[in-house]
């Protein structure tokens, strides 16, 4: 990870060296062998870098952002924002930068690689903008019952396809399916 261009905005510059002198006696994973990379199309991470990096000090910090998006159709909004979450969506190798809109009281999902600019502010995100965020999340919360017969490696295949929400299995003996909420 600290070789990886794609991660540098992550860490301070001198903490990623200070961390690479001190791990320097530590093998390395075998990259050709161990890692390889699936999704090639997608987000140039290293060209993004600064975005990420203004986004990622912003949430950090709890400030406001100052962005300039243009939208699939090409037209560009401009405005200041209050950063909640950055996502990195692996199947298609994209980040996207979910801000409150407190004017219009709702999230906008952006594609970092479509914002013309992005910086953070001295100004502090409001008091309340994360509890709105999350009742805002909370009202449009759904769920769905899945019952999966154990083949063709099914139950291990839905676990990881729904690794990233919140979920309950139980296991039925009798048909031998497992249920999953």
């Amino acid at each position: 990870m600290l070789e990886e261009p794609g991660a540098a905005f992550l860490l301070p510059d001198d903490l990623r060296e200070k961390l690479r002198q001190t791990l320097a006696a530590i093998p390395e994973w075998p990259r050709d062998t161990i890692w390889q990379t699936v999704q090639e199309q997608g987000d140039d991470r290293t060209a993004l870098q600064g975005r990420l990096a203004a986004i990622w000090q912003a949430l950090c910090e709890k400030h406001q952002l100052a962005y300039a998006n243009r939208d699939s159709s090409g037209q560009l909004h401009e405005g200041i924002c209050s950063p909640c979450r950055l996502e990195y969506d692996a199947a298609a190798n994209c980040y996207y930068l979910i801000i409150w809109q407190s004017d219009e009281a709702r999230a906008i999902k952006m594609r970092v690689a479509r914002l013309a600019s992005v910086q953070c502010l001295d100004a502090p995100i409001p008091e309340g903008i994360e509890e709105a965020f999350h009742q805002f999340l909370a009202d449009r919360r759904q769920s769905v019952a899945l019952r999966i017969e154990r083949q063709n490696n099914a139950v291990e295949r839905s676990f990881m396809m729904f690794a990233s929400y919140d979920k309950e299995a139980s296991y039925d003996e009798e048909p031998d399916v497992v249920q999953l909420t």
